[in-house]
């Protein structure tokens, strides 16, 4: 339960995840946040108290074999799209601690061209209600290092909970 919403238990009936959600860690109960609610290309995306504020909204768009691009929803009306990207298109983990570090999560101009590898992320089912987020150029698995870090890719552990997530609608 994310302040008083439970998550989802079973995927939509269309069998897809594509809309709006906040993405709450399994471990540490925070919810992945637009650093300073900026709607700059470059911010990082980090772990923090859910508060239900629009930088904490997400909309996921699907494009095809489990395939999502993650659309922030906290700049202004006509404002440039941005979307959630692995700095530097990072084939690596990234260390969780940097800002804009290479293989940490950010948000990234991506109006008017189809997403980039580094853009797609293939949600995986982690049972009970839990994903996975699997980014398509890496390979990797998302993961949350906790308040003061940065949402990174890691290796991919089915034992660690840090890379499960519920959506909450």
């Amino acid at each position: 339960m994310v302040d008083g919403v439970l998550p989802t238990t079973a995927p939509p009936a269309s069998g897809g995840v594509e809309g709006t959600h906040w993405i709450a860690s399994e471990a540490t109960k925070l919810c992945w946040t637009i650093n300073g609610n900026t709607t700059r290309s470059g911010e990082s995306i980090v772990p923090y108290p859910c508060a239900g504020f629009s930088s904490e909204i997400f909309n996921f768009v699907d494009h095809r074999d489990g395939y999502y691009s993650v659309q922030t929803l906290n700049g202004a009306e006509g404002a440039a799209q941005l979307c959630l990207n692995i700095a530097r298109a990072a084939t690596s983990p990234g260390d969780g601690k940097a800002a804009g570090g290479s293989g940490n999560m950010i948000q990234w101009n991506c109006a008017g061209r189809p997403p980039a590898d580094n853009e797609l992320f293939k949600i995986v089912d982690a049972g009970d209600g839990r994903v996975r987020f699997q980014v398509k150029k890496s390979g990797l698995c998302l993961e949350d290092p906790g308040r003061g870090g940065v949402i990174r890719q890691n290796v991919c552990s089915a034992s660690n909970r840090n890379q499960e997530f519920s959506l909450v609608e």
